[in-house]
C-alpha cells in the first residue's frame, strides 16, 4: 500500500517536473524571438518605452491577481510558442508566412499574442493578429475576448499594434485582423511532450493545424459579414472614408487567403477528422457574433 502510495507521488512529482520544463522552454523560445520594445527608443523615447514595459509587468500581474490561473497562463504560453514558432519553421499557414510573438505591452494592452505576416509576390504583405486560448480558462474569458473584438469591429478599429516590425517597417500599425485561436489541454500537453522529445516533425504534421486554420477561416468570413451589417448611425457614419468598405475587405482578403492555405494543408497534412473541445467553443462563440445585437 505504502509501496504504491510512493510510485503515485513519484509519477505525480515527474508529471510537474516534465510540465514545468516544457513551459521554461516555451518561455525562452517566446522572451528569444519576441518583438524588442527597446528597439523603438528612437521612435517612442525611452521614458516611453520604459513606462510601457513596467505597464506590461504591472498589467500581467494583474491579470494574475484577477483570476487566471498559473496553470492556464502556461498552457496558453506553450500554445503561443509552439503555433508560432511552426507557423515560421513548419508552414502551417502556408509558405512564405513568419510568425514573430508580440511585445509584452501589445500582448497584455492590445490583445495580440502573435503577429502573423504573410508574404506575397512584389515583397507585398499583409499582418494578421493571434489571440491564444485554452480549455483551462473559463468559458467567460473567451466570451470575453470575442466581445473585444465585436467591440472593435463596431468601432471601426480593429487591432492594433505599438510594437510592429516587420522588415525595414517599425512603429505603431493599426487596422490588424485579430483572431482567437483555441485548443484544449490535452492537445497542448500533447504537442509540448512531442516537443519536450524533439519530434519536430511530428508537431510539422500535427493534424491541429487544420482545426487552427478552419478556426480561423469561420471568424474571418463571420466578422466581413458583421462589419458588412454595421447600421449607418455608428462610427461608420462619422468616418471621412468608407471605412466599412476597407474593414470588409481586410477580413475578406483573409479569409480568401486562409482558404487558400487550408486547401493546400488538407492536401499535405493527414486529417483525422478530429476536433477537440475548444473547436465547438469557437465556433459557437463565432456564430453568437451574428446573434447578439437581435432582439
Amino acid at each position: 500500500m505504502e509501496k504504491g502510495l510512493e510510485n503515485l507521488y513519484s509519477n505525480r512529482q515527474e508529471e510537474i517536473s516534465s510540465k514545468n520544463n516544457i513551459f521554461n522552454q516555451a518561455v525562452r523560445y517566446l522572451e528569444k524571438n519576441a518583438i524588442d520594445p527597446d528597439r523603438f527608443v528612437g521612435i517612442y523615447g525611452r521614458d516611453m518605452v520604459m513606462a510601457d514595459k513596467a505597464e506590461a509587468k504591472k498589467l500581467k500581474a494583474q491579470m494574475l491577481k484577477n483570476g487566471k490561473a498559473p496553470e492556464g497562463l502556461k498552457l496558453a504560453t506553450v500554445l503561443e510558442s509552439l503555433v508560432t514558432e511552426h507557423i515560421s519553421k513548419s508552414s502551417w499557414f502556408g509558405e512564405n508566412t513568419d510568425a514573430k510573438p508580440a511585445a509584452p505591452f501589445d500582448d497584455c494592452k492590445n490583445g495580440i499574442d502573435t503577429l502573423t505576416i504573410f508574404r506575397k509576390e512584389g515583397g507585398f504583405e499583409k499582418y494578421m493578429g493571434l489571440v491564444m486560448d485554452a480549455t483551462f480558462n473559463p468559458s467567460y474569458q473567451l466570451c470575453g475576448k470575442f466581445n473585444k473584438i465585436r467591440g472593435e469591429i463596431v468601432r471601426g478599429d480593429l487591432g492594433k499594434m505599438k510594437y510592429f516590425e516587420s522588415g525595414k517597417i517599425r512603429g505603431q500599425m493599426t487596422h490588424i485582423p485579430k483572431v482567437i485561436v483555441g485548443v484544449e489541454e490535452k492537445t497542448i500537453e500533447e504537442l509540448g511532450k512531442l516537443k519536450s522529445m524533439g519530434k519536430e516533425d511530428d508537431i510539422a504534421n500535427h493534424p491541429i493545424q487544420l482545426q487552427i486554420l478552419e478556426e480561423i477561416e469561420m471568424q474571418l468570413r463571420v466578422f466581413a459579414e458583421y462589419t458588412e451589417k454595421q447600421p449607418n448611425d455608428t462610427y461608420y457614419k462619422k468616418s471621412e472614408h468608407d471605412i466599412r468598405g476597407e474593414l470588409v475587405q481586410i477580413y475578406k482578403d483573409f479569409h480568401e487567403i486562409i482558404k487558400e492555405v487550408l486547401k493546400e494543408r488538407r492536401v499535405k497534412i493527414k486529417d483525422t477528422g478530429k476536433r477537440d473541445e475548444m473547436f465547438q467553443r469557437i465556433k459557437e462563440e463565432t456564430e453568437k457574433i451574428l446573434t447578439r445585437d437581435r432582439n
